[in-house]
């Protein structure tokens, strides 16, 4: 069961903007109601996530790394580091998160990613082909506790399936 208030996982929806410089998202909920917002710096290396205004998370992609590595933080603090593990087919992202092994799963397309902490799934992401947007995804959080750095590793996701289709 998932660790939620109703005990059913939390639906959110991220698109990415299309006529921006830098990149930008928004999550919303089922209503449609804006829950993050995202800005990246113009190389895509930085983040800022933010929920009512307020940043609630970074995220930054380390520079000149052969296989891409993310630090998150909240509040100046690290609370987890990821690395893509080198793959032909079934991209995985692996690191430490609260002091439990993270990994992010994918399958041979790159579009459909399960979030495992320590032994659990806390999340599961997928590709929205019904927007008709640059980038969208659906987000599945089992446990709302970790809704925010669910939101930083989807945007993880949306980094591997834009790097990979690069070498497709």
């Amino acid at each position: 069961p998932a660790r939620t208030s109703t005990g059913e996982p939390i639906a959110l929806y991220m698109e990415q903007k299309i006529f921006t410089i830098s990149p930008k998202f928004d999550v919303f909920d089922s209503d449609k109601n804006t829950v993050y917002h995202i800005d990246g710096d113009i190389t895509g290396h930085f983040f800022s996530i933010q929920r009512d205004g307020i940043e609630v998370l970074k995220l930054k992609k380390k520079i000149g790394k052969l296989l891409s590595e993310y630090i998150i933080e909240k509040d100046g603090q690290e609370i987890a580091s990821l690395k893509k593990k080198f793959r032909i087919v079934n991209p995985e992202v692996s690191g430490t998160g609260f002091y439990e092994e993270l990994n992010i799963r994918g399958d041979i397309l790159g579009f459909d990613y399960d979030i495992i902490l320590g032994e659990r799934t806390i999340a599961h992401i997928d590709s929205d082909s019904s927007k008709w947007v640059a980038d969208a995804y659906r987000i599945s959080i089992k446990d709302e506790s970790l809704q925010d750095i669910i939101i930083a590793l989807a945007l993880i996701c949306d980094n591997v399936c834009d790097q990979d289709e690069i070498y497709r």
